[in-house]
């Protein structure tokens, strides 16, 4: 489960993986689930400026040893993430 959500919802940058969503409650069970195995992981939120906007949580994996973790132990079905990911923990 934790895959497929990862495939359909994360953003891999340089220093981390990232999930935006306004489901700030699924968010915090993500990040339990994370917990679980040994993957630590930062919840944060922004406030959009414009008022009849909703809220957008953040879940970010920013740390490189919980990165590695997170290929290992999860990892991606989305080959394009899995090979960028790869390439920015390993060169």
């Amino acid at each position: 489960w934790l895959k497929a959500y990862f495939d359909a919802e994360a953003t891999v940058h340089k220093h981390y993986i990232r999930i935006g969503t306004v489901n700030q409650e699924g968010l915090k069970q993500v990040s339990t689930l994370l917990k679980e195995l040994g993957i630590s992981s930062q919840l944060s939120q922004y406030l959009p400026k414009k008022r009849n906007w909703n809220k957008v949580y953040y879940l970010t994996i920013y740390k490189k040893i919980d990165r590695i973790k997170y290929l290992n132990l999860i990892g991606f079905n989305h080959k394009v993430k899995t090979k960028k990911l790869k390439a920015l923990l390993y060169n």
